[in-house]
């Protein structure tokens, strides 16, 4: 099964977690090929990302492969001034099986991810976790005044994607969806909640800011010791560091951090 992720350098962090936890719950993990689409990812970088596979005695095959975010996608819309996200769409021309599992870093995978070997499409082109309709949604505006879209529009998080790559390559559709993934292999984990109920075996999503790792994550996130059991200690050493990149997302989440602070002050 192929099984895709799209990092940057400020998503490291998370990763280790993503796939620490994916490889402990996977049954036969030969039968994984990872690919990671590497945007500005160093090679000590891709190094600690293949130790870190090693020491979970990781038996597929693992595949990096650079791409040029800004260059490529800088006339798109960015998220705070980055373009990684869109790396995702590169992933039908980069994959050649007739499937593939798009995830985020910022998961923790307390699940089978083999379980979706032979998911059926349904002749659609992609599975994914329903969320809610575009009308309950923060991007409701720019969703439906400059994409014009109806507002009651399925939504759903792009966290978890399964791909249809057959259907994608063949007729070069890039908004149809239609095909819903059952709700455990997307299951979101605010910082201010405790762990989702009936989420033992489930794809827990750490949606939202702050992230257990952010600046404070450790006393703000109630999810902070879940991620911290699947995330080695080098891993944490070597990218747990303030530096340029994570001073500027502390200052962005300002917002979030304060809310979390008074959320926190407030319940202990």
């Amino acid at each position: 099964m192929d099984i895709v992720f799209n990092v940057n350098p400020l998503g490291l962090e998370g990763l280790a977690a993503s796939l620490t936890s994916l490889v402990r719950n996977c049954s036969r993990s030969e039968n994984i090929a990872f690919w990671i689409l590497s945007s500005d990812l160093s090679d000590l970088d891709k190094k600690s990302i293949t130790t870190l596979l090693e020491t979970e005695h990781f038996k597929g095959s693992t595949e990096f492969v650079d791409f040029d975010a800004k260059k490529i996608f800088g006339h798109l819309r960015s998220l705070h001034g980055d373009w990684t996200s869109y790396g995702r769409l590169l992933i039908p021309d980069i994959v050649k099986s007739e499937r593939a599992l798009y995830l985020d870093a910022d998961l923790v995978i307390e699940l089978d991810v083999l379980r979706l070997e032979h998911f059926d499409f349904k002749g659609n082109l992609i599975g994914a976790v329903h969320g809610s309709e575009i009308k309950h949604t923060l991007d409701r505006a720019f969703l439906t005044q400059r994409l014009n879209l109806s507002e009651d529009t399925d939504y759903f998080n792009a966290g978890v994607l399964l791909l249809n790559l057959q259907k994608w390559r063949t007729e070069r559709v890039e908004d149809e969806w239609n095909a819903h993934l059952p709700e455990e292999f997307n299951v979101p984990w605010r910082a201010s909640t405790v762990k989702p109920e009936n989420s033992n075996s489930a794809i827990l999503h750490y949606v939202g800011s702050p992230k257990p790792w952010d600046w404070c994550g450790a006393y703000i996130h109630r999810g902070y010791k879940t991620w911290n059991s699947y995330t080695p200690a080098f891993w944490k050493k070597r990218y747990g560091k303030m530096n340029s990149d994570k001073i500027q997302r502390t200052w962005k989440i300002r917002r979030s951090l304060i809310k979390g602070f008074k959320h926190k002050a407030t319940t202990s």
